[in-house]
């Protein structure tokens, strides 16, 4: 039984809002039937009296099974409020004074309720059905009254209606407030999610643009973002400082590759940390880099990529044996050069250096 029992529990958890406030109206249903058919039994009012809701009660059983164990929410909702409109309703009715009792409030609560359980489904067939139930019920009031039993005093109709008040208003205002406390978790469930969307789709981004080792801006990121610097025409040029470390495979042979990346890491920093703000640093190879300085002329450039090579070239590394050195060509563009011709450009500045002897800067030169 307590297996049973824990088993309904987590079938409720997990349901959804809709199902939720079935299988609560539904064990209200039940408890109501079941506890009717007990006391019109004691009050010996007819073994139909008795019976039938008892019956219903039963139902009520059989569609909270249905729903939180067979998951078959359809069958359970339309049934439930069908049982409620047929039978329920119109037996309270007709033995609670019709109009002037409390039934009335009742049926505006089971309005509520449909349209609530029924949000995600076709209502507009149980709503119709529950109206013209409602005004057959309206029609036996005033044409045959006979068959409604009034109250038994004055007294007992204030209870009655008073009573009745109080349980819809607090139905009312625990559903409504049910509603929307899941309303904001699913709300605060949404932002949290677009947090971690947004966090996500930044370490993307940032996984898009830059090399995994060194940091740096990647390959795809700089030409795009050379395409954008010469797309416009500022009044004024722009340089790139293209960077290859010198004999890079004879320090991964010499020393093993955990050293070659150490090293690549190391220049990549150096190079964030002395570049001015205007510039764009990228790793474009294996041991190539290529800075991009927005609005830099073409001395200027050379002076930065002289000061890059110098730090280099005096940096202090683990291996006491270990020497690194930079070549580097420097190219000065506007608007009417493509980016293919950057590159060439710079690449023949930087082949310039190489050829001259490492270890130094040159400038593209057209001649």
């Amino acid at each position: 039984m307590r297996g049973l029992l824990h088993n309904l529990k987590s079938h409720f958890n997990n349901s959804n809002l809709e199902c939720k406030i079935l299988v609560v109206s539904m064990f209200s249903g039940m408890a109501i039937c079941f506890t009717s058919a007990i006391v019109n039994y004691f009050l010996a009012m007819g073994i139909w009296a008795s019976i039938v809701p008892f019956i219903m009660s039963i139902f009520y059983v059989f569609f909270i099974y249905d729903v939180v164990v067979r998951n078959n929410f359809k069958l359970a909702a339309y049934g439930s409020l069908a049982m409620i409109t047929v039978f329920v309703f119109p037996s309270l009715w007709l033995t609670g004074a019709g109009l002037k009792g409390s039934i009335p409030y009742f049926y505006i609560y089971m309005i509520f309720l449909s349209a609530v359980v029924l949000n995600k489904h076709p209502f507009k067939r149980m709503i119709a059905f529950q109206i013209v139930t409602l005004l057959g019920l309206i029609y036996i009031d005033v044409n045959q009254p006979e068959l409604i039993r009034p109250y038994d005093s004055h007294m007992a109709q204030i209870f009655d209606m008073s009573y009745s008040l109080i349980v819809i208003i607090a139905l009312v205002f625990f559903l409504i407030r049910y509603i929307m406390m899941k309303y904001n978790q699913t709300i605060d469930e949404l932002r949290n999610t677009k947090a971690e969307l947004e966090k996500a789709n930044e370490i993307l981004h940032h996984s898009s643009i830059t090399d995994p080792l060194t940091d740096l801006y990647n390959r795809r990121y700089i030409k795009e973002k050379l395409e954008n610097i010469s797309s416009y025409d500022c009044g004024s040029s722009s340089s790139v400082i293209m960077i290859d470390i010198d004999y890079f495979k004879s320090i991964n042979d010499n020393f093993g590759h955990d050293v070659g990346d150490c090293v690549l890491k190391n220049i990549g920093e150096l190079f964030k940390d002395n570049l001015p703000s205007n510039s764009h640093v990228s790793r474009i190879g294996g041991e190539e880099f290529l800075i991009v300085l927005e609005n830099a002329s073409q001395d200027k450039a050379f002076e930065i990529g002289e000061n890059l090579r110098q730090l280099v070239e005096n940096n202090t590394w683990d291996k006491h044996d270990l020497e690194v050195t930079i070549s580097a060509g420097v190219y000065s563009f506007d608007s009417s050069i493509s980016v293919e011709n950057i590159f060439k450009r710079a690449d023949d500045a930087l082949y310039m250096s190489k050829n001259g002897g490492r270890n130094r800067v040159r400038c593209f030169d057209s001649r």
